[in-house]
């Protein structure tokens, strides 16, 4: 009788540690889905965030040919005032709120830049 419990006690033990090591290995099975699952969600995350910078970046260069072309209509808007003066004329009414509005537009659209791109470094570097 003590042989047969000395057995039983044996593969009783025996069991409980493949029970264990089948358990064990479940939750490493379990671990590596988890892992693989947070790999991807973190390389989404990633590649969001890249577009997300380079839609940035474009609304950075976008302003600034704004506050270019600005620019430009306000060296017009000079050349126009200088042309009146030696010719004679009066411009349209409206050219001064047009040059105000631009010139008012050049740093609006610098500020804007700036804003972004400081933006982009304080969150990307």
């Amino acid at each position: 009788m003590n042989t047969q419990k000395s057995i039983y006690n044996k593969l009783f033990k025996e069991e409980v540690q493949l029970e264990s090591h089948k358990v064990e290995l479940a939750l490493i099975d379990d671990i590596k889905k988890l892992q693989v699952t947070a790999n991807k969600t973190e390389d989404s995350a990633l590649s969001e965030l890249k577009k997300a910078l380079s839609i940035l970046q474009n609304a950075s260069k976008s302003y600034l040919a704004a506050r270019d072309n600005a620019n430009l209509v306000i060296k017009e808007i000079d050349k126009a005032r200088a042309m009146s003066k030696q010719l004679g004329v009066e411009l349209p009414s409206n050219i001064e709120g047009i040059a105000n509005y631009y010139g008012k537009s050049i740093g609006e659209n610098l500020q804007m830049s700036n804003r972004i791109n400081q933006f982009i470094n304080n969150a990307f570097n």
